[in-house]
């Protein structure tokens, strides 16, 4: 049951993250998801606000954000790490919040995960 819970709640988060959000605060256990409700609040959080200042990571992150929605994740996975590479702090460290967030969801067995994990950890440290 649990499972089913987690995958829909990723899957939602990018066309109701309000109602995903909410699947998981319903979850009796929330040691259990605690982890995947901070992913999901810190995509929420970039899909919905503005972002700060004209930079070329905020140019960056901004091309993600539409990517993601157009649900283009390789490229919007490829600007993020852009991100990082050029600013991993702005905004309250963002493109590096937000990219281990998705590979959070994505999780360690997605093709993207397997691709990019590695450069995008490169790029944080």
């Amino acid at each position: 049951h649990m499972p089913a819970i987690k995958a829909l709640a990723n899957h939602e988060v990018f066309y109701f993250a309000d109602q995903a959000i909410g699947r998981l605060l319903e979850y009796k256990d929330q040691k259990e998801v605690a982890a995947q409700l901070e992913d999901l609040q810190i995509i929420q959080s970039f899909l919905q606000d503005p972002l700060k200042g004209k930079s070329k990571a905020a140019s960056l992150l901004q091309s993600a954000r539409e990517k993601l929605i157009k649900q283009d994740s390789e490229s919007a996975i490829t600007d993020i790490i852009s991100a990082v590479n050029l600013d991993k702090h702005y905004n309250e460290d963002l493109p590096r919040k937000l990219g281990i967030a998705l590979f959070h969801m994505y999780g360690s067995q997605h093709p993207l995960t397997q691709e990019y994990r590695k450069l995008f950890d490169m790029a944080i440290y």
